[in-house]
């Protein structure tokens, strides 16, 4: 049982840090957003969010992680980060 609890306390350690690169990337999004409204340029770039969901799915397939599953989060992230951007 202490292996159980010492790996479970690696995914809380993980998962923290997860929690802390979403913020990270939120905050970047929101000073994108910012350079967005200066610049007169639209909140979503297509274009951009193919580019991250593939980049992503190549990055996950290559680790022999499912592909789909992480498309569907990064999906996500690219929605909350869109949010980010708006708030600006």
């Amino acid at each position: 049982m202490e292996r159980l609890t010492y790996l479970r306390k690696q995914i809380d350690e993980v998962d923290r840090q997860i929690l802390d690169l979403l913020r990270r990337r939120l905050t970047i999004a929101e000073e994108i957003g910012r350079v967005k409204v200066e610049n007169r340029l639209p909140t979503r770039d297509e274009e951009r969010e193919r580019e991250v969901l593939e980049r992503a799915a190549s990055k996950a397939e290559a680790d022999g992680i499912d592909p789909e599953p992480v498309r569907r989060i990064f999906t996500e992230i690219i929605r909350l980060s869109t949010e980010a951007q708006k708030r600006t």
